[in-house]
């Protein structure tokens, strides 16, 4: 296959990868292969196309524009994605956690890079396992592997108490087939890997199982049979996950009171961006409230001299005399709303 097979025209991928919707890598051998991703200013603006959705770790040859190693394009969680669930039921398997290794062929040397790199501490990692444990193991070169890779290095909430690759997915980068479980199964017995388990439920027992599973237990990946997937992630992973990256009430409190909102989204995972942002229109209605709430009590009563404005103010409205005064001198403004509300963030959040 080539990249003009998934949708990627030369003109879109070169406007995507100047505008910084996709970043791109050489290989450290072969300056031809690249390795392409999206960026998190794709993430932000969410805009998905079929460039940067197939540009998940994507490797091929500049060249020739041949795909070399084709790994799952961008896959969503539950109900982050706008598309349909389609009705049909999916296979349902254990979601890793981990890091999502893929697999590449030079020369007939299997190789392994992560979603946007060919020499990250995870994609060494994963080489070290490959070449430790399955250095003798036959891949078809069309097939690329998709692999958590399991080690201390990798972890991120979930404590394992093993080392190893976990087969977690494979492709046809002749033909872009998305391999079944069943598929999988046979590839993963004839490599004599591990392999993710295939779950016995649906998606409604999982979205419940998601909600009392433990922190060490990240959740699930569904799967149609047109390769189309999501993820549910579990309620305690998602905690602990945000607690190991800082993200609390207080935090979105603060970015929200020095306006860099978008700045907190764009350093979190992805999974957070919802919470965030409804955090963030709390007390943005808040702020509309409380100021709309002091103009029509100042309305009231800036026709006064100020003496008779203080004396009304400090006997009626005490508890908001320091806005009303600071309207009065015209300095007034939302920062030093913000202020109070982002420390008082329990009552809206």
């Amino acid at each position: 296959m080539f990249l003009g097979d998934l949708g990627i025209t030369k003109d879109d991928y070169n406007t995507m990868l100047a505008q910084g919707f996709i970043s791109e890598k050489k290989h450290p051998d072969n300056p031809s292969i690249r390795i392409a991703n999206y960026t998190v200013k794709t993430s932000y603006w969410k805009l998905w196309n079929e460039v940067n959705l197939n540009c998940r770790g994507i490797i091929f040859d500049s060249e020739t524009e041949k795909i070399i190693s084709l790994p799952f394009p961008k896959f969503f969680n539950i109900g982050e994605n706008k598309n349909e669930i389609p009705t049909s039921p999916p296979e349902i398997t254990v979601k890793y956690d981990g890091s999502l290794g893929v697999s590449y062929q030079i020369d007939g040397k299997v190789l392994w890079a992560t979603r946007g790199s060919f020499e990250s501490v995870q994609s060494r990692i994963a080489q070290r396992i490959w070449n430790e444990k399955y250095y003798d193991r036959k891949v078809p070169s069309d097939i690329t592997l998709m692999v958590e890779i399991i080690h201390p290095a990798t972890k991120i909430v979930v404590n394992y108490n093993f080392i190893d690759l976990i087969l977690v997915g494979a492709r046809n980068s002749s033909n872009g087939y998305d391999f079944s479980y069943s598929d999988m199964l046979e590839l993963a017995q004839y490599l004599h890997m591990p392999i993710t388990e295939l779950v016995d439920s649906n998606i409604d027992q999982v979205v419940k199982k998601c909600e009392t599973m433990s922190s060490q237990e990240e959740g699930f990946v569904l799967r149609w049979d047109d390769g189309f997937r999501l993820k549910v992630k579990s309620t305690e992973y998602l905690r602990l996950h945000k607690v190991l990256y800082g993200l609390s009430d207080k935090a979105i409190a603060n970015a929200w009171r020095e306006d860099r909102i978008n700045d907190l989204i764009i350093m979190l995972p992805e999974e957070f961006r919802l919470e965030i942002e409804q955090k963030a229109a709390r007390l943005d209605l808040a702020l509309q409230s409380e100021m709309s709430r002091i103009e029509e009590v100042y309305k009231g009563i800036k026709e006064n001299s100020r003496k008779d404005f203080a004396l009304h103010v400090m006997s009626n409205h005490l508890k908001d005399s320091k806005y009303l005064f600071l309207k009065l001198d015209g300095k007034l403004d939302s920062k030093h709303f913000r202020n109070t509300i982002a420390e008082e963030y329990e009552k809206y959040l």
